[in-house]
């Protein structure tokens, strides 16, 4: 199911558009899950909310579409977005924020559904498991493929990315809630690891690459356990 976002402060191109995505899903058996924010201050300030695609109206009063997509991409660089707009060089601009596509107004079916289809297949392939990670100020995605591992320091989360490293507040309850059970494992009390980090595993010592860290002796079999069925479900 591809969660997607409508930002338009119009009540009937929203509705045209929401029409359109609900043609194009019967028609071509998608499943979609559409959410409609009025305006870009609204959609940004929805911290639970996290979406697969996201269809922004350029011109809107108060916060237009192309500063709530410069605001969107501080944060996240992952949900595919599609400006709708009524001027040709407003889509234009939008490809600074590394925009899909644009579509103009008014908004034909026939047109739409030719350009959902390579949206939708984008959508598709660009999808990658991530995690929301939440501060006083908003929230940031993280793909779990630039994640290496997690340490716990007290009341300190450090996640080890290609980036470098992302300091949040919180516990290990927290973090074992949000890591997917089948790509990460708690090596012990301090360390989550993604599996699809390990490179070598030589007694109680687990290595990411040049990082060592320790696996607790009361984890041990059942690290190796769940490695060894994790790389043989990977070469099924």
């Amino acid at each position: 199911m591809l969660q997607i976002a409508i930002v338009e402060d119009d009540d009937r191109e929203a509705k045209v558009l929401n029409d359109c995505l609900n043609k194009y899903a019967q028609e071509h058996k998608s499943v979609f899950s559409i959410q409609r924010f009025s305006d870009g201050a609204a959609f940004l300030s929805d911290e639970k909310a996290v979406f697969d695609l996201v269809f922004m109206d350029v011109e809107m009063p108060f916060m237009d579409g192309l500063k709530t997509a410069e605001k969107l991409r501080e944060k996240d660089s992952q949900t595919v977005l599609v400006f709708v707009t009524k001027l040709f060089q407003y889509a234009v601009n939008g490809y600074e924020y590394n925009a899909a596509d644009y579509i103009i107004k008014p908004i034909r079916f026939a047109s739409f559904s030719l350009k959902m289809e390579k949206i939708e297949k984008k959508c598709r392939h660009d999808t990658e498991k991530y995690i929301q990670l939440k501060y006083s100020g908003g929230f940031r995605r993280l793909p779990l493929s630039a994640l290496s591992y997690v340490e716990l320091q007290g009341h300190r989360i450090v996640y080890h990315t290609d980036d470098g490293e992302l300091v949040y507040y919180g516990n290990g309850k927290q973090v074992e809630e949000t890591l997917p059970p089948d790509e990460f494992f708690r090596c012990n009390s301090g360390y989550f690891v993604n599996l699809q980090r390990v490179t070598g595993l030589d007694g109680f010592t687990v290595f990411l690459g040049d990082t060592e860290l320790l696996v607790s002796h009361s984890r041990k079999k059942a690290f190796v356990e769940t490695l060894h069925t994790y790389f043989t479900q990977r070469r099924a």
